[in-house]
């Protein structure tokens, strides 16, 4: 766990990170129903919003003549 007066990089991460204590939290995103949403960190039991974006990944695949 990091201490209060240090900065903890939250934005922009790929795994939820509470912004107060830096704990990356367990839950998959598979059980957050919202993209965007508030949390209680299940480390330091401090709340803290959330945002979630997807971003696109294509497959192509070329085509038999």
């Amino acid at each position: 766990m990091v201490e209060e007066t240090e900065e903890i990089d939250s934005w922009g991460t790929e795994e939820l990170t509470c912004p107060h204590c830096g704990e990356v939290q367990g839950c998959p995103d598979s059980d957050l129903e919202e993209n965007d949403g508030c949390l209680e960190c299940c480390e330091c039991e401090k709340s803290f919003k959330y945002t979630r974006e997807w971003s696109p990944t294509y497959y192509t695949k070329k085509l038999s003549n």
